[in-house]
């Protein structure tokens, strides 16, 4: 009996071997594009993003998660509900992939073809009722203030080389004088605990920057160090979006209900100069 299934299963898998399941069809995404939301309930800045990875579904199935740009072979055919949902590198991790809590899904009934290639440009917005904090360096007045153990300073900047965004950034020229700038966001926000919550920075650096999340209470506070920002090369130097989930510190701090993000750079290399440049800080949470 026993050896009456072997030789059975043995067909059913030759069988399915020899299959043939056709010619695939691909399903071809190049880049996510970040359009400002006409009903936000609040301002919302400049439209910055790096939306690196992806995940799809077809009809409710997940088909995976793909880095941009990909061309996905499927085994398919016929119309498809199709759903993009936007991910990031939280921290600025290479293997930390999450979806992007604060913008919607992109949805569009595709038909796929085998041997065809459905090229689809997703397109999403921050939901309506977010809560936004600012800080682009378009204003008169900049709500980031230096410390007393600062000998650099954070000034506004308008380097056409540099310039991206706006019609300002913010910088901070690092010298074997200056070499250390410290510095706290002016304004303290109150964050509800349990909500997700994340600072999006938009930095161009040739020089380490040292982020952290500053609790405060009507005793005190506390710092948090948070994420370390790697330099570039001055050959290779670009701005990078950072997304800094700042949700557990937030959560962890039971005793303090308002918060500042901190920023620090020291000199990588005292026999050399460097820059830290700043732009569009957000923070952002329901």
């Amino acid at each position: 009996m026993k050896h009456i299934f072997y030789v059975l299963s043995l067909l059913i898998l030759f069988q399915n071997c020899g299959k043939d399941i056709g010619a695939p069809a691909y399903l071809e995404i190049d880049t996510f594009i970040l359009e400002n939301n006409p009903n936000a309930v609040n301002l919302q800045g400049e439209m910055t993003h790096n939306f690196s990875d992806v995940w799809v579904f077809l009809n409710g199935d997940v088909i995976g998660v793909f880095e941009l740009p990909c061309k996905i072979p499927l085994d398919m055919e016929g119309e498809k509900d199709l759903v993009i949902v936007a991910g990031v590198r939280k921290n600025g991790i290479a293997a930390t992939k999450v979806r992007y809590p604060f913008v919607e899904q992109y949805r569009e009934t595709i038909n796929l073809q085998r041997l065809e290639t459905a090229k689809i440009t997703p397109r999403t917005k921050y939901f309506d009722e977010l809560n936004f904090w600012i800080e682009d360096f378009e204003d008169a007045a900049v709500r980031i203030e230096s410390s007393i153990y600062s000998k650099a300073v954070l000034f506004k900047d308008n380097d056409p080389d540099i310039l991206r965004y706006g019609n300002f950034f913010g910088r901070v020229n690092l010298t074997p004088t200056d070499s250390i700038w410290d510095a706290v966001t002016s304004e303290l926000w109150n964050i509800p605990k349990g909500r997700e919550v994340y600072i999006e920075l938009d930095v161009y650096s040739t020089n380490s920057l040292l982020t952290g999340i500053k609790a405060v209470n009507n005793l005190g506070f506390n710092a948090n160090a948070h994420i370390l920002v790697n330099p570039l090369k001055p050959a290779e130097v670009r701005w990078r979006k950072m997304y800094i989930d700042i949700r557990e510190i937030v959560g962890y701090s039971v005793n303090y209900n308002n918060f500042a993000l901190m920023l620090t750079a020291v000199i990588d290399d005292i026999n050399t100069e460097s820059f830290v440049c700043l732009d569009n800080i957000k923070l952002i949470h329901f």
